[in-house]
């Protein structure tokens, strides 16, 4: 198995937990325009279980979410895997490929400050002159991470993914992961994401995370969802038989 082996399979499971990163920032942009609806119509009744159960389904499904990008074990296709991945073996992607890629990703025509430009973009990953990735500033962005994810995915597995049998029976359970943690662990997994973007493409850049998303999304809320006369069904016709 070649080193060059071992960095397309890097590039491959990069390339895989890209649509599940953009996902979550395009939910957290969709979660953040309905409290934005809410918040400019006084006529709401604002704080009952509908308001509480729409929350629950978008920080259940980011906490998922956010445990299932940042796996790390050898079974998981996440964003720590791969740092973990580059970290054991930084000769994986040199210098000298990623000036090569830039020439061959149709740079070749731009002038030479233009490519000495896009060539210091390695210089992210690695001190210049450097030929290699610094594994010490990967460990350096896992450490950074895990700082603020490592809180958000305990509570997940314990209280989301799974319902944590605590045989210690006194012991404290975690308690409930804040707003601010859900949204700097996002942020947090973002900022990974785009910085190793530049590495798996090199010359390019993310310019941001949210995608643009089509305003038609927002027509279902410009009718009232109750039409007169609506009657509530039967919870009891709800249950299975």
């Amino acid at each position: 198995m070649t080193t060059q082996d071992d960095w397309q399979r890097w590039c491959d499971r990069f390339d895989r937990t890209h649509n599940g990163v953009i996902r979550l920032f395009h939910d957290r942009a969709i979660w953040r325009t309905i409290l934005a609806m809410l918040d400019a119509n006084p006529h709401v009744a604002r704080g009952g279980f509908g308001e509480y159960w729409l929350g629950s389904c978008y920080t259940d499904s980011m906490l998922i979410g956010i445990r299932r990008e940042t796996g790390a074990d050898s079974n998981s296709v996440g964003i720590r895997r791969s740092l973990n991945a580059l970290a054991a073996n930084p000769r994986m992607a040199p210098r000298d490929w990623h000036e090569q890629q830039i020439r061959q990703r149709g740079h070749g025509q731009w002038d030479a400050w233009e490519l000495a430009e896009l060539d210091a973009g390695f210089n992210i990953f690695a001190s210049p002159g450097d030929l290699f990735i610094d594994a010490a500033r990967v460990r350096e962005d896992l450490a950074t991470l895990r700082v603020l994810i490592d809180r958000v995915n305990a509570y997940t597995n314990k209280a989301i993914a799974h319902r944590d049998d605590d045989i210690r029976g006194g012991a404290p359970s975690l308690s409930p992961v804040t707003w601010a943690e859900l949204d700097a662990a996002l942020d947090a997994v973002g900022g990974i994401h785009k910085k190793y973007y530049r590495l798996r493409h090199p010359g390019e850049a993310l310019g941001g995370l949210t995608p643009l998303v089509s305003p038609g999304w927002v027509q279902m809320f410009q009718t009232a969802w109750m039409a007169p006369g609506f009657a509530l069904p039967d919870w009891h016709d709800l249950n299975p038989p």
